[in-house]
């Protein structure tokens, strides 16, 4: 036990630093690092805190000698994190290559245009996908074990629309220090697409992006704190009942059952202290951590485990060849094949930390080097987003590279190929760009 509090006093010291760091803005790369880190590690560091004290959604896990090595696992993956950005901060990538990137010479309010009308597309596509029961929480079960040919391609290019809303919300703080009527609307679309999605995260993003963007800049209000919070109550207000409809109603439409549960009478309303522990329990992911490692040391998921060893092995093949040129391709469905596994549950689907996906690849050597890689990653982004976040849209392409680098996924390898394709996109687009007849300015130095 007391080597418990002692990993987990290391790690809350890690994340205090990185939260204070945050209040000098983006001043280097060091600051968008301690940005991702507060984001992702304060719900483990607060639910172990809750545990520690008595909290009865907590507490039955503080202890256990498993979570003595979730611990070790994340102190770890936090420590190897910080090595590879402080051994690459200072390197020649910024000198040699980073700042060659060319601003693309077209004027702001077109671009600007452009990219709104863009993404004001994606959601209203990730409505359509979600009403017609192709994702989201109502993805009916025909398309989630054999989706279409092109669901791959059009589901990351929503992904990617999405981020244009940071991009537009950045470059208009950047600007006027404010956002305007057409961004808040663009926002408010993202949210709406968010609930119909029927997963509470798509509700927060938006206004994840729109505070991003304010810090980022120097605008970082109160408001745009508050707004945090709001967005997640109402999350839990509707998506909630939302989800329960799923298995009540006869049909797989998210809009229809979005409209049935707002003129519902039956509605729970949640307390804000209930949101706030269901929203610490959703960022934890330690029950599901110790789970899957009591799993795993029981001799079982060797499916799972099969699955993972493949991914890394052939993530190059998985990358690049489209599911239209493989049939067989395997799909990244591991949370639904977990879930199988360790619930027996067909029809949801659950994950572990990252590190801990990290661990059962590999032990500790692949949560240290798993976390070494993406430390070197987000440096990178964070020195793209230093160089270049002062003009975001005439480097919207490789800013949005700097967005995906910096977001690391459950199973790492999962993560490199979506590094592979983005890089590969921007460099195709400057390409195509560059023998298009539109002139490009070379950076000053």
């Amino acid at each position: 036990m007391v080597e418990q509090i002692i990993l987990h006093i290391i790690a809350t010291m890690i994340v205090v630093v990185a939260v204070v760091h945050l209040r000098h803005g983006l001043v280097s790369s060091t600051s968008w690092i301690c940005l991702v880190v507060s984001i992702t590690s304060i719900g483990p560091i607060v639910a172990y805190w809750l545990g520690l004290f008595g909290h009865e959604e907590f507490e039955w896990f503080v202890g256990m000698p498993l979570m003595t090595l979730i611990l070790e696992i994340q102190v770890a993956g936090m420590v190897s994190l910080w090595c590879g950005h402080f051994l690459t901060k200072r390197g020649v990538v910024r000198a040699a290559i980073l700042r060659k990137v060319p601003p693309i010479a077209l004027p702001v309010k077109w671009i600007n245009s452009r990219l709104l009308y863009c993404s004001l597309a994606g959601a209203a596509l990730s409505v359509f996908l979600s009403t017609m029961g192709y994702n989201g929480y109502f993805t009916s079960r025909e398309f989630l074990y054999d989706p279409p040919l092109w669901f791959d391609l059009v589901h990351k290019s929503v992904d990617l629309l999405s981020v244009l809303l940071f991009l537009l919300a950045l470059g208009e703080y950047q600007d006027k220090g404010r956002l305007g009527i057409a961004n808040t609307v663009l926002a408010l679309a993202w949210i709406a697409a968010g609930f119909v999605s029927g997963f509470k995260y798509q509700v927060l993003v938006p206004g994840l992006y729109i505070s991003t963007a304010a810090w980022i800049s120097g605008n970082l209000r109160a408001r745009h704190v508050l707004m945090l919070p709001v967005l997640l109550f109402f999350a839990y207000v509707v998506v909630e009942p939302l989800r329960a409809m799923r298995y009540e109603s006869t049909h797989d439409n998210a809009l229809e059952a979005l409209i049935e549960t707002i003129n519902s009478s039956d509605r729970k309303f949640w307390d804000p202290p209930d949101v706030f522990v269901q929203f610490v329990r959703r960022l934890d992911s330690g029950d599901v951590s110790i789970r899957t490692l009591e799993a795993t040391e029981a001799g079982g998921l060797q499916e799972i485990r099969a699955q993972i060893d493949n991914a890394y092995t052939n993530a190059f093949m998985l990358a690049v060849v489209p599911r239209a040129l493989w049939a067989e391709k395997p799909l990244a469905n591991l949370g639904a094949q977990l879930s199988f596994d360790v619930d027996e549950n067909s029809g949801s689907s659950m994950m572990p930390s990252t590190n801990v996906m990290s661990y059962i690849w590999a032990g500790f050597t692949g949560v240290a080097l798993n976390s070494f890689l993406l430390g070197i990653f987000m440096t990178i982004a964070g020195q793209l987003l230093v160089l270049y976040g002062r003009r975001p849209l005439n480097f919207f392409p490789v800013l949005i590279l700097a967005f995906a680098l910096s977001l690391g996924d459950t199973m790492m390898a999962y993560y490199y190929m979506s590094c592979l394709r983005n890089v590969v996109a921007v460099l195709l687009f400057y390409f195509l760009l560059s023998h298009s007849g539109i002139r490009m300015v070379q950076r000053p130095s």
